[in-house]
C-alpha cells in the first residue's frame, strides 16, 4: 500500500524562534525585491507576468501539507509562528514567501526561456540544472539546518 507506512511527526520538537525570523527575513527580502522588479517590469512592458508568478508561487504553499505528508517532511508547529493549517499540518510564516520566490522566479525564468528565440536545448537544461541542485538546494536547506523542519531521513 502506498500510504500504509507514514511517519509519526515529531510533535514534541520546538521550532527554533531565531531561525524562523532569519528564514523569514531572507525569504521576505528576496520576495520584496522580486515584487519591486515585477512591478517595474509591468509598468515598463505592460506585462504582469513576474508579479503573477510570485503570487502563484505563494498560493502554491496551500499544496505543501500534501507534499509534506507524502515526503515525510514535518514543519515544527510547537513554538512556531503559523500562518495557516491545512489537513492538520501547520505552515510557518516564512513558507508562502519562500515558495513565492522559489516557484515564482522559476516560472518566470522558464517563461523568458520559452519566449526567447535564442533558447536552445542546452540553454534550457542549463537553466534546469541551475535552478535545481546543488546551488538552490543549499539555500532551501537553510530552514532545515536551522531547526525549523525535519524530514523522515533525519
Amino acid at each position: 500500500m502506498l500510504f500504509a507506512e507514514t511517519s509519526v511527526p515529531p510533535l514534541d520538537r520546538i521550532a527554533d524562534p531565531t531561525w524562523q525570523w532569519v528564514v523569514l527575513t531572507i525569504a521576505g527580502a528576496a520576495y520584496a525585491v522580486a515584487v519591486v522588479a515585477g512591478l517595474r517590469e509591468w509598468r515598463r512592458t505592460g506585462k504582469p507576468v513576474l508579479v503573477l508568478a510570485l503570487i502563484g508561487g505563494a498560493i502554491a504553499t496551500l499544496m505543501e501539507p500534501m507534499y509534506d505528508l507524502m515526503s515525510r517532511l514535518y514543519m515544527f508547529e510547537k513554538g512556531a509562528h503559523l500562518l495557516f493549517t491545512v489537513g492538520g499540518r501547520g505552515m510557518q510564516l516564512w513558507a508562502p514567501v519562500g515558495y513565492g520566490v522559489y516557484i515564482g522566479i522559476t516560472v518566470y525564468v522558464f517563461y523568458l526561456l520559452a519566449l526567447s528565440p535564442k533558447t536552445t536545448r542546452k540553454t534550457y537544461w542549463l537553466a534546469v540544472g541551475a535552478i535545481n541542485r546543488p546551488y538552490v538546494g543549499h539555500i532551501l536547506d537553510l530552514p532545515k539546518n536551522g531547526g525549523v523542519y525535519v524530514t523522515a531521513k533525519d
